[in-house]
């Protein structure tokens, strides 16, 4: 999951009046519950939901932006959300105080709340989205557009024929480029970017959206 190619951490780290951490977990520590998380919802507020990728694809709040606490975390909601942003976050037990830390330390002060995963929203008769993921066997023999989301340095090592290649920092630029009745078929190098790509996409009402498990390297081994 390589880091985009620019990052705007140092420039918030440097700018004036920055927010103590304790300050801001005082503010964002509030603990959401459903009919909260869809009034700030219509409020234009984003989900962003840090569980990795193979937890968020089984079910999520639709809507949500997946990018996993445990890859390139930072590096990609930097390239990806505007700091100015109203978040609410969506992690596993016990990680907020982790995630709005880590988010203020790279400029984003406006965490609403938080939700442990998405039982209580479950619960609430809520609805729930999911992204297929499919190992590259499975891979359609035709008909299907194959998405590649790793950087353009990335190509050198080799690429599925005929795919169409858009980086994962230019995703939520090339939406409207693409075809919403088309089957996208959604590959990077190992699987954690390839999800960042299908949530957006999802998000933005693409409803068929395949993620490959294991990336262009699996893709590679599958082919030897």
């Amino acid at each position: 999951s390589e880091a985009p190619d620019y990052f705007i951490h140092d420039v918030l780290m440097n700018k004036e009046g920055y927010e103590p951490i304790s300050d801001i977990l005082q503010k964002s520590l509030q603990k959401l519950n459903p009919q909260q998380i869809k009034s700030w919802m219509n409020q234009n507020a984003v989900l962003l939901d840090v569980r990795m990728p193979n937890d968020f694809e089984q079910g999520f709040i639709p809507g949500s932006i997946n990018v996993g606490k445990d890859g390139m975390f930072a590096p990609w909601v930097g390239a990806l959300i505007s700091a100015d942003t109203e978040l609410v976050v969506i992690c596993q037990e016990n990680e907020e105080q982790e995630i709005i830390s880590r988010l203020a330390r790279i400029g984003y002060e406006k965490v609403i709340g938080y939700a442990h995963g998405i039982k209580q929203w479950k619960l609430d008769k809520g609805p729930i989205d999911i992204v297929k993921s499919i190992y590259p066997y499975d891979m359609p023999e035709t008909d299907a557009t194959i998405l590649d989301v790793r950087k353009s340095n990335e190509l050198q090592m080799g690429f599925v024929e005929n795919s169409i290649h858009i980086p994962l920092s230019d995703i939520p630029d090339s939406v409207s480029k693409l075809d919403p009745s088309k089957d996208y078929f959604v590959y990077c190098a190992g699987g954690y970017r390839s999800m960042i790509a299908c949530s957006i996409l999802k998000s933005e009402g693409y409803k068929n959206v395949v993620n490959i498990y294991g990336g262009f390297n699996a893709i590679m081994q599958n082919k030897v």
